[in-house]
């Protein structure tokens, strides 16, 4: 977590944290995208990186990992930004057959 000194724990405290961490969930039974913004300094893309990387063994299929340029957060979630055409895109691809 990317927070200031005692944040995180004011947040999640130790023995919630583990019920709502994806790395401590059990895996998607389906593929996995993970987008993100190479700009994003709250959750930056080595975030999703090491999600990756603790899943492995645990899946059949390991996560797809998509780093966006030049997009922070909001370009990920906001329709009139090139990051969300990549997003759409990249859900579209998900849906097909």
């Amino acid at each position: 977590m990317l927070c200031g000194p005692g944040i995180g724990e004011r947040l999640a405290p130790a023995a919630t944290l583990a019920e709502v961490s994806p790395a401590a969930l059990t895996p998607s039974a389906g593929s996995v995208v993970m987008v993100s913004g190479v700009l994003h300094r709250l959750v930056p893309p080595w975030v999703a990186y090491d999600y990756a990387r603790a899943l492995r063994g645990r899946v059949a299929t390991a996560p797809r990992l998509v780093d966006v340029p030049d997009a922070g957060h909001f370009d990920l979630v906001t329709p009139c930004t090139p990051a969300w055409g990549e997003v759409i895109a990249l859900v579209e691809q998900a849906l097909e057959p």
